[in-house]
């Protein structure tokens, strides 16, 4: 018998445990630790990707990142033919000009800047010959087919394309016809079984003709040399109206409808047989995909069930690593239980000073990834701090020296030892946004109702003349001096969001729900912001969104809703902290740690079956 070593030349490494590096990528070992046999495989995901401008059961040509969208049906607002055509470049779609002449289940094929579409219906389901070409730009009419028909399909190019099945005259058709860019022949050569609503992928000379509807919704696929159609393997789920993208030998198709109802369900083709891959998110028939994408980047958009059209786009992607999803998970609690004091830090290296237990506090405490513990206090007990910095060189500002006075401008520096005073803040506020380190910290917004911005050097502060847009306080901030996030405040709770360059705030989209009382961590162009209060100013609110720069993003909820945890951001938006704050009723000393969605190698334990 041949060993693996015969095969591979190497021998089966016995490990305590897995290998982290991508070269595990088809090697096999033995985990001591789980007592098992393991290799690293690759494997497909589906996510979601831009929403089409025109939702519907559209027709597709192109790749994942260069996508093709034209035609089809909608509703608008009873169900009908549409003219429409869009491009997607691997993030959202754009309106390209319109077909010629608006057809519901036309057949397509090529790229995003070469494509042809044909037959379809218009104003009824008796089948029509058109045909049109798009260059990129424009859709020209073209030399019409030769057999009317609806819910064919197509594979190749916008020069060599071959078209086949569909329906005919109310039957099913099983007819072939070739374009060679200037005209179409009917081929001598005809599909094993006539159906319509299939999907077609390949060239004009190594096509797949697969699923769709005959007599029932069938699995039965055959393959075109250029000259005659052969049976290949059935497919495990019959369906029609399914999308697809690939090549003869490597197909991979989606959704579609059953005699039950829509499904979600993919499969690949390898030439031989077909295989279950990953599900889809959203079930649907008449979805279609980008024919020339592969079975490891593959490109579905649109659809429908029943009478609900979908503008869904999905991305199929395979690779060696599989993501982890972000969690929040419990960390030690704090000492004493308070909320609003100042946070500053890292997930590991936290600090929080400051805040409101029994009264104003001046507790300070840090935390070393797992447990809190006492340091040295501030000077100045005060609640509703602003924090910047690390756990050895921290920035506390301002608060509320409660009961009086309400409004401070008390400024102290940490050492990693002990709080020194500084000079005082140009206002007296609490409740204001900051970031940065302890020699470059920004302080905006604030109690009571400011929009200015101040600008500490480690010595002295500086007015800087740069108002945020929107008066307001109980905001959070993250980033640096001169590249800060300001989100969310009263009114009551918002989804204000505004960058800052240095030199000036521009508000920018908002976070998905409102914010307020909230804690943060981050960067301008990583941030993250969560809990506070709940809609309106009542309650508590477990939300987190994630910002990349451009958009937020919903990201898991807290356990403990809360608000006015630790002020001041504590770790980046894939690792951060968030520190006691205010429930109801009373005061809580939770620690949760957030990690960030990750990817890890796509482990497989091997078994003899």
């Amino acid at each position: 018998m041949t060993t693996y070593k015969e095969i591979f030349g190497k021998q089966i490494k016995q490990v305590s445990s897995d290998p982290t590096d991508a070269q595990a990528e088809g090697q096999v070992w033995y985990n001591t630790t789980d007592g098992v046999f393991k290799t690293v495989l690759a494997v497909g995901a589906w996510a979601s990707g831009g929403a089409m401008g025109t939702a519907g059961a559209r027709t597709g040509a192109g790749t994942q990142t260069a996508g093709l969208a034209f035609s089809g049906t909608t509703a608008a607002p009873a169900v009908s033919t549409t003219a429409n055509s869009e491009e997607y470049n691997g993030t959202a779609w754009t309106e390209g000009n319109n077909v010629n002449t608006a057809q519901g289940l036309i057949a397509g094929s090529g790229t995003q800047v070469a494509a042809i579409g044909a037959g379809g219906y218009t104003t009824s389901t008796a089948g029509v010959t058109n045909s049109e070409e798009y260059d990129g730009s424009s859709w020209t009419a073209t030399p019409v087919i030769n057999t009317a028909r609806f819910g064919a399909a197509m594979a190749g190019t916008s020069t060599a394309s071959v078209m086949f099945a569909g329906s005919a005259s109310g039957s099913k058709s099983n007819a072939t016809e070739s374009w060679n860019g200037s005209s179409w022949t009917t081929s001598p050569a005809t599909v094993g079984t006539a159906r319509y609503n299939l999907c077609g992928t390949g060239t004009s000379t190594a096509a797949l003709a697969s699923l769709g509807y005959s007599t029932t919704y069938t699995g039965a696929t055959e393959e075109f040399d250029g000259s005659a159609w052969t049976t290949g393997g059935t497919a495990n789920v019959g369906r029609s109206a399914a999308g697809a993208g690939g090549i003869q030998t490597a197909t991979l198709a989606f959704g579609g409808a059953t005699p039950a109802t829509t499904n979600n369900k993919v499969e690949q083709y390898d030439g031989t047989a077909w295989s279950a891959k990953a599900d889809i998110a959203t079930a649907r028939d008449s979805i279609r995909g980008a024919t020339n994408g592969t079975t490891s980047a593959a490109l579905a958009f649109g659809g429908r069930d029943g009478p609900t059209f979908y503008d869904n786009t999905e991305e199929f992607n395979t690779s060696i690593y599989s993501p982890v999803a972000a969690t929040w998970a419990a960390g030690g609690n704090v000492n004493t239980a308070r909320y609003a004091s100042a946070g500053a830090g890292t997930q590991t290296a936290g600090l929080i000073a400051g805040g409101f237990s029994t009264g104003a506090s001046a507790d300070s405490e840090e935390y070393n990834g797992s447990v809190w513990s006492e340091g040295n206090n501030l000077n100045t007990a005060r609640m509703y701090v602003s924090g910047t910095g690390t756990q050895t060189a921290a920035l506390a500002s301002n608060g509320d020296q409660y009961p009086s006075p309400r409004h401070s401008n008390l400024v102290e520096e940490y050492n990693g030892t002990s709080w020194s005073a500084q000079n005082t803040s140009p206002v007296s506020i609490k409740q204001a946004g900051s970031c940065g380190i302890q020699t470059a910290t920004l302080i905006f917004g604030g109690s009571p109702s400011v929009n200015t911005t101040q600008l500490y050097d480690g010595t002295n502060w500086t007015a800087t003349g740069h108002n945020i847009n929107t008066t307001r306080d109980s905001l959070v901030g993250m980033g640096t001096s001169t590249a800060a996030l300001a989100v969310g405040g009263p009114p009551t709770t918002s989804t204000t969001t505004e960058e800052y360059n240095g030199s000036s705030w521009t508000s920018v989209t908002g976070t998905p729900s409102p914010f307020g009382g909230s804690s943060s961590a981050g960067t301008q162009t990583a941030g993250l912001i969560f809990s506070g209060w709940g809609p309106g100013g009542s309650g508590y609110n477990a939300s987190t969104a994630s910002y990349d720069g451009t958009n937020w993003s919903t990201q898991p909820n807290v356990a403990t809703a809360r608000s006015f945890g630790d002020l001041g951001p504590i770790g980046s938006s894939t690792s951060a902290l968030f520190v006691s704050g205010q429930i109801a009723p009373g005061n809580t000393a939770a620690t949760e740690e957030f990690t960030g969605e990750v990817e890890q190698l796509g482990y497989k334990t091997l078994t003899s079956s």
